[in-house]
């Protein structure tokens, strides 16, 4: 029989999850995942990465990054971003959705996210900056509220 884990959500009792990958972290690939999994097993799921200046624009469920299955439940999206506002949004989009957690992309290993304009991800790899800071409490404060 299988145990609840400590830390995570209400019946989640299986250790392992899927990483958030961009063009892969999506419905099918999380529905055919899950057939493997154990009976009764439980697990957190990552969708794909999901941009903060997209998502409080977007109808949840109704593109190629949202889909959920039929009773999918256990999300945890992935958000890039680098400004409050947005991932203030995003998250409450996400809440409003219905989802277990966020996951917000601290540092990107593509040279891209981080280097190219508008620099996308907030890349606690090179240093913790003042945004980074702000970021995390806004994270910690979106928990509390919950």
């Amino acid at each position: 029989m299988l145990k609840q884990i400590e830390g995570l959500p209400e019946g989640i009792n299986f250790p392992l999850a899927l990483a958030p990958m961009v063009g892969l972290s999506h419905v099918a690939l999380r529905l055919v995942v899950r057939d493997y999994l154990p009976d009764q097993a439980r697990t957190i799921w990552p969708t794909e990465m999901l941009s903060s200046w997209k998502l409080p624009k977007e109808v949840l469920g109704q593109t190629n990054e949202t889909f959920r299955g039929p009773n999918e439940q256990d999300l945890v999206p992935q958000i890039l971003g680098n400004e409050e506002e947005p991932i203030r949004q995003s998250i409450q989009s996400l809440q409003a959705w219905g989802v277990e957690g966020v996951d917000i992309n601290m540092g990107c290993p593509v040279r891209k996210a981080y280097f190219s304009p508008p620099r996308y991800s907030c890349c606690v790899r090179f240093s913790v900056d003042t945004t980074t800071h702000r970021l995390l409490g806004l994270l910690a404060s979106s928990c509390l509220a919950r």
